[in-house]
């Protein structure tokens, strides 16, 4: 039989692998910060800060952001209004799309 003492040892040692789990949980999540992407950033969270060269607006919206290293192809699944040379933040997931990497946005504003 488990004994109080041996019942409040065990929900504490859960507990403490729960906060480190929990911990590494959300480093993992934590956008990645970046100037272009490659590959190995597929399904990552990144964040970029670039200026705006090119919209376009049916459904959803499409960037083209230009960092100090690339032009970034962004994608948000909603109607939003940017300007051409617009400083804009990104915080989204790589994705890939017919052969081509871009940014899935998950929030866009002007930075």
């Amino acid at each position: 039989m488990i004994t109080d003492k041996k019942l409040e040892q065990l929900c504490l040692v859960v507990v403490m692998v729960g906060i480190v789990i929990l911990f590494f949980a959300v480093q993992l999540n934590e956008p990645l910060s970046v100037n272009s992407i490659d590959d190995s950033l597929l399904g990552r969270t990144v964040s970029l800060r670039g200026t705006v060269n090119k919209i376009s607006t049916k459904e959803n919206t499409f960037l083209n952001v230009r960092t100090n290293e690339s032009i970034i192809k962004v994608v948000m699944f909603k109607n939003i209004s940017f300007a051409v040379n617009n400083t804009v933040c990104v915080i989204g997931n790589v994705a890939l799309y017919k052969n081509e990497l871009e940014v899935i946005a998950k929030s866009i504003e002007v930075c």
